[in-house]
């Protein structure tokens, strides 16, 4: 009779509900990940809202409650009461319009080379995750990028470079969302020192510990089994050898 109690007790405790999920997701995951995580986790909780945009908007509907935890692109290690965890690594391209002429060996294109380039680069909005990641890079090692357009969007950002009207810097990722414009663009190795992208996930401090750390299982899980099999194609058709590093539960 005492084993029969626990093992009830051990079954009700993982099959405990929880009442409601609030959760974020960066744009570039809309598609890849976050259909088959809600039909995942549509069984562990009493009912799920789900919000998607880019980190900076993101951080904002975590500081107003309006989702409880969100995957982020940027830490925003200034809020010390949130709890987070570095989930994934991967690095960045740069994309061009399909057959662009850019000199010989244009896997192994310096910046000084992509900064004189004939197309101005399309940057990322400065408060973004991406904008943040670009800028401070680009500070930090000197180098300079001729464009003025800044875009919150990659839809609007890879309709430029397909349409030849300029390029830009993103992850593979993010291409996955959007296949139609692969056919009409080409992704390029950046130059060394590569730009990487790190993925967080973020909750406020109350939010239940066991839940946080399934979320990150789940979408580290999610990744490893429909992402990376569709980015290693990718980049192996368009971009070459690349390294993406993920975290392990």
């Amino acid at each position: 009779m005492k084993s029969t109690r626990e093992a009830l007790e051990n079954v009700r405790e993982k099959n405990s509900l929880h009442s409601e999920l609030k959760i974020g997701f960066l744009e570039s995951m809309s598609l890849s990940i976050v259909p088959q995580f809600l039909s995942n986790f549509k069984t562990r909780v009493g009912t799920i809202t789900c919000l998607t945009g880019s980190s900076d908007r993101l951080i904002e509907r975590l500081k107003k409650h309006d989702v409880d935890i969100i995957v982020s692109s940027d830490p925003a290690l200034k809020n010390t009461d949130w709890k987070r965890i570095l989930m994934i690594r991967e690095p960045s391209v740069a994309l061009f319009p399909k057959g662009i002429y850019l000199g010989e060996g244009r896997k192994n294109l310096s910046w000084n080379q992509l900064s004189l380039c004939n197309l101005p680069f399309i940057n990322s909005y400065g408060k973004s995750g991406r904008g943040k990641l670009v800028n401070n890079f680009l500070i930090t090692y000197g180098i300079q990028l001729v464009g003025r357009i800044k875009v919150d969007n990659l839809a609007i950002k890879l309709s430029m470079v397909a349409n030849n009207s300029g390029w830009t810097i993103t992850s593979p990722l993010s291409l996955l969302n959007y296949p139609a414009f692969t056919k009409d663009i080409d992704a390029i190795p950046l130059p060394a020192p590569g730009m990487e992208r790190r993925i967080y996930l973020i909750a406020n401090e109350l939010f239940p510990q066991d839940l946080f750390e399934d979320i990150a299982k789940e979408v580290c899980k999610l990744y490893s089994a429909s992402v990376l099999p569709s980015l290693k194609t990718l980049c192996h058709q368009n971009i070459g050898e690349f390294h993406i590093r993920q975290a392990t539960f």
